[in-house]
């Protein structure tokens, strides 16, 4: 923070404008944050009968006074750390004008609100816990009074105030008349980390992959007796080709991967989000921001909260949602996937046994099409397992009836079905992010997932066949049709 906009107001009845090096215990003094305390026997100001350790604006050694019109802000990092035994009431952070508060930062304890002009507002945390650190903004211009909390946009205020300035410390609301204890031992205290104005930014936090991984397994709620604690899986991966192949998952149980070992499991959360921020998975870019990646991560679609999400562990991490997971960059280069996270084998233990609809054929021996139909699901961000898709869709004995794709997935359906090699529907298909093409290979006995073509090699494939699939090249002559799946 810059001294010079701020004067310092004590409950021992003292004010200070030069701030360089001061330090007056227990009322104001530095330890790894500024500490703000406010006995309830303490001093008080005119106007007011509760005692202050805080901050007043200041602007070139004057008291500030500006409108709302004007384009104004504050940024406050801090925690409360201390109310008062009886009326445990603390103001942390504030716009006042020439005559009252306008809007503050309320901790009726343990309730943390938005208190505006005496009037409850949103409330920001309905069971706060001392101690625990977080951010506020104020932000004005045009007549508005923006609150935005870790983060997230909270409350608007419409109203052209002038006179107006900030404040930011401990501001006790209590005294000797509420309270059973009338002496220093009685106090509110906040300690403020990080106090910024107008144009000058907060620094961006840097945290670590493992402690991004970290705050993902406490939301996703490792804890002795929970799934996550009994499959040793720290991130709650469901199974998936990556997971079960070379992130080490041995065992799917309702659909959520079993690691042998903890450390298994962390390892596989831990490079599965150094994958994430380095572009090596297809659904996710180092261009998301926090809230982009748990839209992926958590979709609300399975009844997640990805705006929660985002928001709980950018609190941890000294973040905000809109920061670009990037930032979260590993400590070493990490590896190549072996094999793209959308690879399915019909021969994965975990299927292979499992029947085709009504018929006794398996996956292992005639699922191919329905694999490459999970390899579709997981480019289109809808992945269905292998498993599923044999009970889920329709069947003629064991071969798939196209248009069920359609009416199982919401996000694709089948669009064409060919019977011989064409190389123009091939390429359009390919070329096209919005489609996929899966080919009839092996004088029509077999089906693979189409990845890219190669001049002088032919068709790269996903073959579903092997366990773990693998990918081959198969030359025109070896295409004996194929189909197109595409995005509805």
């Amino acid at each position: 923070m810059n001294n010079k906009n701020w004067k310092l107001t004590l409950p021992n009845g003292k004010e200070v404008l030069n701030l360089e090096g001061y330090s007056n215990p227990p009322y104001f003094h530095l330890t790894d944050s500024m500490v703000f305390r406010a006995p309830v026997n303490g001093s008080t100001t005119p106007n007011s009968s509760y005692p202050r350790s805080e901050f007043r604006e200041m602007t070139n050694g004057k008291l500030a006074s500006w409108s709302t019109k004007d384009v104004r802000s504050m940024y406050i990092e801090q925690a409360i750390t201390a109310v008062p035994k009886k009326k445990r009431h603390v103001v942390a952070g504030q716009i006042h004008d020439s005559e009252d508060d306008v809007i503050v930062i309320r901790l009726e304890f343990p309730k943390l609100f938005i208190d505006i002009n005496g009037t409850d507002g949103p409330v920001l945390e309905p069971n706060y816990v001392l101690g625990t650190k977080f951010s506020v903004k104020f932000e004005t211009g045009g007549g508005d009074i923006n609150i935005y909390y870790n983060g997230v946009f909270k409350h608007t205020m419409r109203k052209t105030i002038s006179g107006c300035y900030f404040k930011a410390g401990c501001y006790t609301q209590s005294n000797c008349s509420k309270e059973d204890d009338c002496s220093v031992n009685n106090y509110g205290e906040v300690k403020i980390y990080q106090l910024y104005l107008d144009d000058v930014q907060p620094p961006v936090a840097t945290p670590t992959i493992e402690q991004w991984a970290k705050a993902i397994q406490k939301h996703e709620g490792y804890f002795p007796g929970s799934a996550s604690y009994r499959n040793n899986n720290p991130g709650n991966f469901r199974c998936s080709s990556l997971i079960m192949g070379e992130l080490g998952a041995t065992s799917c149980v309702n659909n959520l991967a079993v690691f042998p070992t903890f450390e298994t499991g962390w390892k596989a959360l831990v490079q599965f989000l150094t994958y994430a921020v380095t572009d090596k998975l297809r659904s996710y870019r180092s261009t998301m921001s926090l809230l982009d990646f748990y839209k992926v991560y958590a979709p609300s679609a399975d009844n997640n909260s990805p705006i929660n999400y985002a928001t709980a562990v950018a609190k941890d991490l000294g973040v905000t949602i809109d920061t670009k997971i990037s930032t979260f960059l590993p400590t070493t280069p990490p590896p190549t996937p072996t094999t793209p996270n959308y690879f399915f084998s019909q021969n994965n233990p975990l299927w292979k046994s499992v029947t085709i609809g009504k018929s006794k054929s398996t996956l292992g021996e005639y699922g191919c099409t329905i694999d490459c139909s999970s390899d579709a699901s997981s480019y289109f961000g809808e992945e269905t397992l292998p498993s599923i898709l044999a009970k889920k869709l329709s069947y003629q004995v064991d071969k798939i009836i196209w248009s069920s794709i359609g009416s199982f997935f919401k996000k694709f359906k089948f669009l064409w079905r060919f019977y011989s090699h064409d190389a123009k529907l091939i390429s359009e298909g390919l070329n096209n992010p919005d489609k996929v093409v899966l080919l009839n290979v092996d004088r029509g006995y077999h089906w693979v997932f189409l990845l890219g073509k190669s001049s002088t090699l032919g068709y790269r494939c996903s073959d579903p066949y092997p366990y773990p699939a693998k990918v081959r090249y198969y030359k025109q002559s070896e295409v004996a049709g194929g189909a197109i799946l595409g995005k509805k």
